[in-house]
């Protein structure tokens, strides 16, 4: 007898109620014997029978702890095998296996239909590569692996070219329709399985949102005008903004046309969305038109910037004490770069120069110091308001506080210098109560003081001004933040003295540069004038210690002289009163007290020497004389020219220290030898 054939699907369990036999296949009955002869024996159901079956097609018992259900496809051949323990009387019973067959499963291949954006080849992409779903993996293999063996390739025509998607496409109804996926399955048959593909996918482009902004663009009051198109965000696909055609004009009516209201421009700002366009498009790299593929929103917007305007201040000079009004209005401010009608109306423009860069301070009530202070202009409209279409620069300049001129005049009598009564007044108000304080401003006053300097050619004396703070002063120059002018006529009674002539010393030949030695001093004898102090009219000679009350010490002897400058033009100039303090290694000169005239006494010899001179402004060659009266002190080459200019600021006291101290240890002078000490500013 033989066992039916049976068959299940890879990873299907073989169905057990299949097996059994068909009785009209039993062979070799004889004697006239039926099948039920075998068919009662093996006393079970009819076509079972009492048989025990073994399918070599089932997994074995290590396979199915792996999860397996059947064999391989390809494995067998496979046969479904029967044993009995039954027998028969007459016969042998012999059972005939069948075929088992394992038919391959059907492994499913699904694409989606996906949508994305025009131009976005990189996602159009990313969705091919993972559209295909694969299901229907059996007999517990691993899907992915099945899949790996699949080589599936999508390919669609939404897709031009890794970076180039196609057009937008459309129905005829203007809903968009889809591009298809090609599904490609590289190997459709596999050992255990039959690819089936259930459904291809498709891909729809959908249109990019973009707004197309254009933009007209001026300065305010020029004709120029520039035009531009921008897209947000930027066109993809390779697209580009088509200008063909392309016109824009501000909407009539508008904001922009209503402000201009006849100008060249309208105010400076943005006027958006007030700009019409027409004409122009989207296009391909190749030139065709690429308009359906965007939503495009457009947008017009005018844009007028604001014009240049510059702004030109005058430096200004006032006097410390000028009321801030005053210098308001002697500062001079113009504009330049007015335009769009508003030439003409400077007149509405306010010029504001703050506190003048700190040259005015305490709420502008007073001026700082004197000196130079940089300020800032600003500018604002008194009643309009078109400044505010411009970009302001300039309106830098510089405010000079100059020294307030004081002016007095001083008068004095006396019977002795010592008791000069001094008269002070303003020769331009002679009835003021306080002629030089009454000159000051903000309550601001000096206390000054009078000595008689110099006489006059007609007898009288002038005068020198002493301020605290500066002691005594110099007419035209500058103390603090004023600048005084003063001059005086002291007339004092004082005895007349003659003058002493001193002895007559060898004259030394001119030019030669050396010194013929004076003769010995007598000894201390009652009338020398190095043992006396006495009081000629032009000097005062004296022996500090010895008038104390002990002895003459060598080398320290004190002379008092007149100083004076001779300038290029011949003219002299009392420098003033100095006593001279000669010492050892030294000569110290000092103001002093006494107020001593221009010597008149006679030439009596002529002693000259040629030396170098230093002092802590330089160094220069010098011609010294004496005339046996005077000292003169002048300059041989352009430094030592330069030294006495710029040591007349201190009234040269430094090289008047140390020309005297060459006199006496060079040329043979002491300090009573002299009645006073001239310096030249130029050749004799």
């Amino acid at each position: 007898m033989k066992l039916n054939d049976v068959s299940t699907t890879y990873g299907t369990a073989f169905d057990t109620g299949a097996y059994g036999y068909d009785a009209d296949t039993i062979e070799g009955l004889t004697n006239g014997d039926g099948s039920d002869v075998v068919t009662s024996a093996l006393d079970g159901t009819y076509g079972k029978g009492d048989i025990t079956y073994i399918n070599t097609g089932d997994a074995s018992a290590e396979e199915k702890q792996a999860g397996k259900v059947t064999k391989t496809v390809n494995g067998g051949p496979y046969y479904l095998e029967g044993s009995t323990d039954k027998t028969l009387k007459n016969y042998n019973i012999e059972i005939e296996k069948g075929n088992a067959t394992i038919n391959k499963a059907a492994l499913h291949l699904t694409t989606g239909d996906y949508t994305e954006a025009y131009g976005d080849a990189a996602a159009v992409q990313s969705e091919l590569d993972t559209a295909t779903a694969v299901t229907g993996n059996a007999n517990g293999d691993d899907l992915e692996a099945l899949a790996s063996q699949l080589g599936i390739t999508n390919t669609t025509d939404a897709l031009l070219s890794s970076d180039r998607t196609n057009d937008v496409k459309y129905k005829a109804d203007g809903s968009l329709d889809r591009y298809t996926i090609g599904t490609a399955v590289a190997n459709t048959s596999l050992d255990n399985y039959d690819v089936v593909v259930d459904w291809t996918g498709t891909v729809t482009l959908k249109p990019v949102p973009i707004t197309i902004t254009n933009e007209m663009v001026q300065t305010y009051g020029s004709s120029d005008k520039t035009f531009k198109e921008v897209t947000t965000p930027t066109l993809v696909n390779g697209d580009a903004i088509s200008t063909v055609g392309l016109s824009m004009t501000p909407k009539a009516g508008g904001a922009y046309e209503t402000n201009r209201d006849g100008r060249t421009t309208a105010d400076a700002g943005t006027y958006k969305n007030d700009l019409e366009s027409d004409g122009g498009g989207i296009v391909h790299e190749d030139g065709s038109d690429a308009r359906k593929n965007y939503s495009v929103t457009i947008e017009g917007d005018i844009i007028v910037n604001k014009a240049p305007l510059e702004i030109t201040t005058k430096d200004v000079r006032v006097d410390y004490g000028t009321d801030y009004g005053t210098t308001v209005g002697k500062t001079v401010s113009s504009v330049d770069g007015l335009t769009n009608g508003d030439k003409g109306k400077e007149s509405d423009i306010s010029y504001d120069y703050g506190n003048y860069g700190g040259g005015y301070i305490e709420n502008n009530t007073k001026t700082n110091h004197v000196g130079d202070y940089d300020f800032k202009t600003t500018v604002s409209n008194k009643s309009e308001d078109f400044l505010k279409n411009y970009t302001i620069s300039g309106g830098d300049a510089t405010l000079t506080i100059n020294p307030k001129d004081v002016h007095f005049h001083v008068d004095g009598n006396g019977n002795t210098l010592g008791d000069v009564v001094y008269t002070v007044t303003d020769p331009n108000n002679p009835s003021s109560p306080d002629p030089i304080n009454g000159q000051l401003v903000y309550g601001e006053t000096v206390t000054p003081s009078y000595t008689p300097d110099g006489r006059l050619p007609n007898g009288h004396y002038g005068v020198s001004t002493s301020l605290p703070d500066y002691g005594p002063i110099d007419s035209g120059k500058v103390y603090g933040n004023y600048r005084y002018h003063y001059d005086g006529d002291i007339t004092v009674n004082l005895p007349s003295k003659p003058d002493i002539v001193p002895p007559v010393n060898p004259p030394v030949t001119p030019g030669t540069g050396t010194v013929t030695p004076l003769p010995e001093m007598p000894e201390n004898t009652p009338n020398t004038p190095e043992n006396t102090t006495e009081t000629t009219g032009h000097k005062t000679v004296w022996d500090g210690d010895r008038d104390r009350g002990g002895d003459r010490p060598e080398d320290k002897r004190v002379v008092t002289l007149p100083f004076f400058k001779v300038l290029e033009d011949k003219t002299t100039h009392r420098y003033g009163t100095y006593d001279v303090a000669k010492r050892t290694t030294e000569v110290k000169i000092a103001p002093s007290a006494q107020v001593l005239p221009e010597p008149n006494q006679p030439a009596t010899q002529y002693r000259e020497l040629d030396t170098e001179l230093t002092t802590d402004k330089g160094t220069g060659e010098f011609t010294l004389k004496y005339n046996g009266s005077r000292f003169t002190i002048l300059p041989d080459d352009d430094a030592a020219a330069q030294l006495i200019v710029v040591g007349d600021e201190t009234k040269n006291r430094g090289l008047f220290e140390k020309a005297l101290h060459v006199a006496f240890t060079k040329m043979g002078l002491e300090v009573a030898d002299l009645d006073g000490v001239y310096i030249h500013f130029g050749k004799e």
